[in-house]
């Protein structure tokens, strides 16, 4: 979620020099709107740059600062119609982290989970690697490598995925926007969206793991519960 980014916390653009970042915790800490905590969390991860790329990656990179203005206020005022149209003028990074966040809030279908993995599937860490270093190189910070930076695109990608998955509650009514996804990524041959599918598919394998095992728990509390209440059957067994 873009309102959860540090950069977006603490109201700093991803130029931002530590001291900069120290200067608008001071400030958020007096304004008193955000909690300390939170505040505390985004501080940490601005100043230390092996946590500094996870933000990067997933806020606006290379957006210029008019528009991050727009977007930060249509984000704050919940006007999704604003961000979609704000969205489909950038490149696929910040335009999918746009889409991730409108999509996680809600009940979203195939065509919009298919058109997100075909922008994550787009998006180059080499090319993301040079404009977060032009960034860093004007904040006085280390520079990082397409292998971290490609590391952390699949991290994001993956809390993006499970975030919308969340967003579809019901395991029959994810698995079948899944299967409709998989169908249509698969039938148009794209390596990259082939790549990004594969990357949808290990986040529902692990969205799905807990929603099994409920299911699997209730159907054991239900076989204990009709041995117990008729010993001579052999519970859930003898039902199927």
């Amino acid at each position: 979620m873009l309102s959860e980014n540090p950069f977006y916390v603490l109201s700093v653009a991803p130029s931002a020099k530590p001291e900069d970042v120290e200067d608008a915790y001071g400030d958020a800490l007096s304004d008193g709107l955000v909690a300390t905590q939170q505040l505390q969390a985004a501080r940490q991860a601005l100043l230390n740059p092996k946590l500094r790329l996870g933000a990067e990656v997933s806020y606006l990179p290379d957006v210029d600062r008019k528009t991050v203005e727009v977007i930060r206020a249509a984000v704050r005022n919940g006007h999704t119609d604003v961000l979609l149209k704000v969205a489909s003028n950038l490149h696929s990074l910040p335009r999918s982290n746009i889409f991730a966040h409108v999509y996680a809030q809600q009940e979203i279908g195939p065509p919009q989970l298919s058109e997100l993995v075909k922008l994550q599937s787009k998006v180059a860490p080499g090319a993301t690697a040079d404009a977060i270093n032009d960034l860093r190189h004007g904040a006085g910070l280390v520079k990082v490598d397409s292998g971290a930076v490609r590391e952390a695109l699949r991290a994001l990608f993956d809390r993006q995925c499970k975030s919308i998955l969340l967003g579809l509650r019901e395991p029959r009514r994810a698995a079948t926007v899944m299967s409709a996804v998989a169908d249509e990524i698969l039938a148009s041959k794209d390596s990259d969206a082939l790549e990004g599918l594969q990357c949808l598919l290990d986040a529902y394998g692990r969205w799905a793991d807990p929603s099994l095992s409920a299911i699997q728990e209730a159907m054991r509390a239900t076989d204990a519960s009709i041995r117990s209440s008729h010993p001579n059957t052999d519970g859930i067994a003898q039902l199927v």
